[in-house]
């Protein structure tokens, strides 16, 4: 019996999410098209004609010549391409003519892959709601045997079924590799855990996928991941293993000290953790792992940073603690960690200097994302602390980067070039103030970021610039900035007294954005007026749409081109724009 390609359930444990929603409805959608398409071509004719099911007496002819499902013309198709009335009827005749029990058992076979498909990637409302896929053995006695005889069917199985559904489907695997996974989280001690427990160890040499959730019903650790696993799966083999997925869900959740357990995979790619922490000597003989995520524990600099040392093929990298650990106390270890293949490095919730001493060991290259999430309570009221630790977080890749973008509680900073990605930071606990931006100006003026093209700055109106010698301290070092966005910055009068001097700010300066932000338009005037004098006009300027009282001041008249937009339209962050010249 041919066997038919995997389904794309199989396809779920990749690195990433399967897809987006958008994507997903893309594909159900393309899916079903192809479904009805074909059944339509098949199987409505014959429900059309009236003619009976073939029943259990149905059996495949020895005389089929097998058509590859690439090469069996779907009428639809041909009737798109020959609109003649005349054609189309003629191939619907000719349609009745084909019996069902005449298909190809590969064409058979595809249309129940597909089938199988669309019932597994619904969400279950209950736990055999996956397996509804099993009506379609009881169409026909050849059906059944097709689907019997093809095991990649009943290759995924779901440990919190019934101990007579498990062993049926681990029956008709015939020794494939299996796909174990938890619908409904289960309770370690119990007879389901039991169970769940007995199939993992028998089945370790052929497991390839494994997904294993606990619900912990005390305020202790039993019932856990590391309770389930313990020392009897924690020490066998899983020769086959390339994704895990182990979660934690329940009262756990409140503990600060997550239970450890023991894994030997040694041919892991991918390993999500929810809750719980693997024993990080083990992560030094998965020599394939290129993805780990760790979510909801709480890990120091000393963890993490050794988890990156035990993985050095890491490519997406995933730590967000649920409780703030405590700083690292005693001096951490500064020799380099080299991560060449790095794409994507998130780490969230971490204190100020346990996350510079991560990122100024990690030697990653140019094009890594990196998302930064950091508690800065503890320097929030020390003047000149914040922009000590924000230059010693970015100096390792600042000059990676050619555009900022700032506003409260975060900084991004990328780069146009397609070889460089961006590092972003969140600030977390603020205790001053929640606005980092003034901050973060006063930092730029000190760093150096002489060759940013690109700035953009988002705050609220309540908010106001820093005072005007800090501005011109910073606008005097952007000598190549050509693009200045100010959205929702409240007052800009120092930012134009920055710009009232002898000394030529920013002389390549061309588009200025100051959507939702307040000015007086005089000043703003001023300000186009000394820039044209000077042969540097700014060539786009966006501001919001003029009121009666502020039309007397013809903006348009020293600027290439004038953008006015509604004050309530809402101006998306960190969207290059791209503008014909003026």
């Amino acid at each position: 019996m041919p066997m038919h390609a995997a389904p794309a359930y199989q396809a779920a444990w990749k690195p990433l999410p399967r897809a987006s929603h958008r994507h997903l409805k893309f594909e159900t959608r393309r899916k079903k098209n192809t479904f009805v398409a074909i059944v339509t071509h098949f199987f409505g004719p014959i429900m059309m004609a009236g003619q009976p099911s073939p029943g259990d007496n149905a059996t495949p002819s020895s005389n089929h010549r097998v058509t590859p499902l690439n090469h069996v013309e779907v009428s639809e198709d041909s009737q798109i391409r020959n609109n003649d009335p005349h054609t189309t009827a003629s191939n619907r005749a000719q349609n009745l003519q084909i019996p069902i029990h005449t298909l190809p058992d590969e064409i058979l076979l595809q249309i129940l892959s597909i089938t199988v498909d669309l019932i597994e990637g619904e969400p279950p409302s209950n736990q055999l709601e996956i397996f509804n896929w099993r009506y379609l053995t009881s169409v026909c006695s050849r059906w059944r045997e097709i689907m019997i005889d093809t095991a990649s069917f009943w290759t995924t199985i779901c440990i919190d079924w019934p101990p007579s559904l498990l062993n049926l489907f681990d029956a008709r695997t015939k020794h494939a590799p299996l796909n174990i996974i938890t619908k409904r989280a289960i309770i370690s001690e119990s007879s389901t855990g039991e169970t769940a427990r007995r199939l993992i160890i028998t089945n370790s040499s052929r497991i390839r996928h494994l997904s294993v959730t606990c619900w912990v019903p005390t305020f202790d650790n039993s019932g856990s991941v590391a309770s389930f696993m313990g020392q009897e799966i924690g020490d066998i083999l899983f020769p086959q293993l390339t994704h895990a997925k182990f979660t934690d869900c329940g009262r756990i959740s409140t503990l600060t000290h997550r239970p450890i357990f023991r894994l030997n995979a040694p041919r892991l790619r991918e390993l999500k953790l929810d809750g719980v922490i693997l024993q990080p000597t083990h992560l030094a003989n998965m020599i394939h792992l290129t993805t780990l995520t760790v979510r909801d524990v709480s890990l120091g600099a000393r963890e993490i940073t050794l988890a990156l040392e035990s993985c050095p093929h890491l490519e997406y990298f995933e730590i967000e603690n649920y409780v703030l650990p405590s700083p690292s106390r005693s001096s951490l270890d500064s020799h380099p960690i080299s991560l060449p293949r790095m794409k994507q490095l998130i780490i969230r919730n971490v204190n100020w200097d346990d996350i510079i001493s991560i990122v100024q060991r990690a030697k990653a290259p140019s094009s890594t994302h990196i998302s930064l999430g950091i508690s800065n309570g503890d320097v929030g009221n020390r003047s000149g602390d914040f922009e000590a630790k924000i230059a010693g977080l970015l100096r390792p890749r600042l000059q990676f980067y050619d555009r900022a973008e700032l506003g409260v509680g975060y900084l991004r900073l990328y780069s146009h070039a397609e070889t460089a990605n961006s590092i972003v930071i969140q600030f977390w606990d603020w205790t001053a103030d929640p606005d980092t931006s003034a901050l973060l100006l006063s930092y730029f003026s000190e760093a150096r970021t002489e060759h940013f093209t690109t700035v953009r700055m988002y705050g609220t109106h309540r908010n106001e610039l820093p005072n005007t010698n800090s501005l011109f301290s910073t606008f005097s070092k952007w000598q190549n900035l050509s693009y200045l966005s100010m959205v929702l910055c409240g007052q800009l009068s120092n930012f134009f007294a920055a710009f009232r001097t002898d000394v030529i700010l920013c002389p390549r300066l061309r588009r200025l954005d100051i959507t939702h932000s307040r000015f007086y338009p005089l000043e703003l005037m001023e300000f186009l007026q000394d820039r044209q004098s000077r042969a540097i006009r700014i060539e786009y300027l966006t501001i919001d749409t003029r009121g009666e009282d502020e039309m007397e001041y013809k903006y348009e008249e020293y600027v290439g081109k004038l953008i006015e937009i509604p004050a309530e339209v809402h101006v998306p962050r960190g969207v290059d724009e791209v503008l014909d010249d003026p």
